[in-house]
């Protein structure tokens, strides 16, 4: 007990505690003028139709975009209603954040109240839905921004659904989009005319591709190298083993350096043709150039030569891939215990397996 009274004794109460207040919390000037600025709207000093437009356009959280709409359209004053600018700048906002259920709400609300959108806000929202993959309703809205608005959306919409048409292959769509982009001014580029012309070779219509080229550059006149890896591509896709090698010694005679992309086109043809000594030239070729042989381009060595009956050394080609500092991936060891198997080894097949599993690529 002595202990304890020793103990307490050595503890001494705090005299006149003086309570600890936060520390102001320094505001910078813009702040402060933003606040001023709200004050003045809330005190209805300022037309909120004249100013709305800036805080929307400054509003990162879209649920605060819309408590501000609804707050404006509450108003009593019929006069200072918001306009279609104002509600514009909501509609980026929304697009921007990808709500899109209040996007389409605010725009039906828009029609009713017979608002348009601006040729920004529109375009914004096309590229927008196209981004998220709602291609259908994108070309809804660029076919409403152009029979019913009558301005087009810009060209970076356009673009991104032209692009996004093609990868669907709706190329008959794409060609409509296309050729009323070309009839408006300012509304169409060179990428324009690369996405077109690479969904045509896709689809083995290279000499429309060709056309298009010609249209934007003059007869004969190829711009740079990705419009000719789509024509040399769609010349192979069409089977045109002459053209598609005429076209890769023209571009080299012109001056264009072929891109790893470029080569994996060639090697891809030459393997489906079973032109397996021209593939090894174009290796050599693209060590010599200083350019990596990717793992799709073995990959696509190697199913070739499976598919043609050639014979496959397992061990050989797995080092070889190494070698090259090349790493096999799934797709490289799938496709050697498909042509394992349909060898008939078995006992290869499981020990490709496992090596596949000690590699990562298999779950155990």
């Amino acid at each position: 007990m002595s202990k304890m009274n020793t103990l307490l004794s050595r503890i001494k109460p705090l005299h006149h505690p003086q309570p600890i207040s936060p520390s102001p919390i320094p505001f910078p000037p813009h702040f402060k003028i933003l606040v001023k600025d709200i004050i003045q709207i809330l005190n209805c000093e300022t037309p909120v139709s004249g100013i709305a437009h800036f805080v929307f356009d400054r509003v990162r959280d879209p649920e605060l975009g819309l408590k501000l709409y609804e707050w404006a359209s509450k108003r009593s004053d019929v006069n200072d209603l918001l306009d279609g600018f104002s509600c514009s700048s909501l509609l980026k906002l929304l697009a921007r954040c990808r709500v899109f259920v209040e996007v389409e709400n605010l725009l039906e609300t828009m029609k009713c109240k017979a608002l348009a959108p601006t040729r920004e806000a529109l375009s914004f929202v096309i590229s927008a839905y196209v981004d998220s993959g709602l291609v259908n309703r994108a070309l809804e809205l660029y076919r409403i921004a152009n029979d019913i608005h009558n301005y087009p959306p810009d060209v970076i919409a356009c673009n991104a659904l032209l692009n996004a048409l093609i990868q669907q292959k709706k190329v008959e769509i794409a060609r409509k989009v296309y050729e009323e982009m070309v009839k408006r001014d300012g509304c169409w580029d060179n990428y324009s005319v690369c996405i077109m012309v690479r969904g045509l070779c896709k689809e083995r219509n290279v000499e429309e591709g060709r056309k298009l080229i010609n249209d934007r550059w003059g007869k004969g006149c190829i711009p740079d190298i990705v419009f000719y890896n789509a024509l040399v591509d769609g010349y192979w896709k069409r089977g045109d083993v002459e053209r598609a090698n005429s076209l890769f010694k023209e571009l080299k005679m012109k001056g264009f350096l072929p891109t790893t992309e470029t080569y994996g086109i060639m090697i891809n043809g030459f393997c489906k043709n079973r032109s397996f000594k021209a593939v090894d030239r174009l290796l050599v070729e693209m060590k010599e150039r200083g350019l990596d042989v990717n793992v799709q381009v073995y990959n696509s060595i190697v199913d070739a030569q499976i598919k043609h009956g050639c014979k496959i050394e397992v061990r050989k080609t797995l080092r070889w891939i190494f070698e090259n500092g090349c790493e096999p991936d799934i797709i490289t060891y799938n496709t050697l215990i498909s042509g394992s198997c349909r060898d008939g080894n078995v006992h290869e097949a499981e020990q490709l397996l496992e090596h596949a599993i000690k590699r990562g690529f298999v779950a155990q």
